[in-house]
C-alpha cells in the first residue's frame, strides 16, 4: 500500500472514531506532513483521495474540513464488499445482457 493511502485510512479511522467531529477543520497540510514524517505532496494526494470519498472538503484559502454528511454507513469505501452483497437483504439482483458488439476504432 502507498504511503499516501496509508495516510488517508488513517485520517478516515481518526474521523470514524470520533477524533475529528463533522464540520471540524483538519490541520494544514504542513503539520499533518510533520506528525506522518512525509512531504506536503503526499499529504496532498491522501487529502484528495479523502476528498473523492466525500469524507472531507476543501475551501480554498481556509482549509481542509471534515464533512457533514459524512456518516459510518457512507463508510462503504473502507470496507467495500460491492453492491450486490451491500443490497442482497432487498432480494436478488441479476443482471441481462441485452446487446453485445465489437467496435473497431477508426
Amino acid at each position: 500500500m502507498a504511503q499516501y493511502q496509508s495516510i488517508a485510512n488513517d485520517i478516515r479511522n481518526q474521523i470514524i472514531r470520533g477524533d475529528y467531529q463533522q464540520g471540524d477543520q483538519l490541520p494544514i497540510q504542513t503539520e499533518l506532513a510533520t506528525q506522518y514524517a512525509t512531504s506536503r505532496v503526499t499529504i496532498q494526494k491522501a487529502l484528495d483521495l479523502l476528498q473523492i470519498e466525500g469524507v472531507i472538503y476543501g475551501k480554498k484559502g481556509v482549509g481542509t474540513f471534515v464533512t457533514e454528511q459524512f456518516s459510518l454507513y457512507d463508510n462503504a469505501v473502507q470496507d467495500y464488499m460491492g453492491l450486490t452483497k451491500h443490497y442482497a437483504q432487498l432480494g436478488t439482483i441479476e443482471s441481462k445482457l441485452i446487446s453485445f458488439e465489437v467496435r473497431f476504432p477508426r
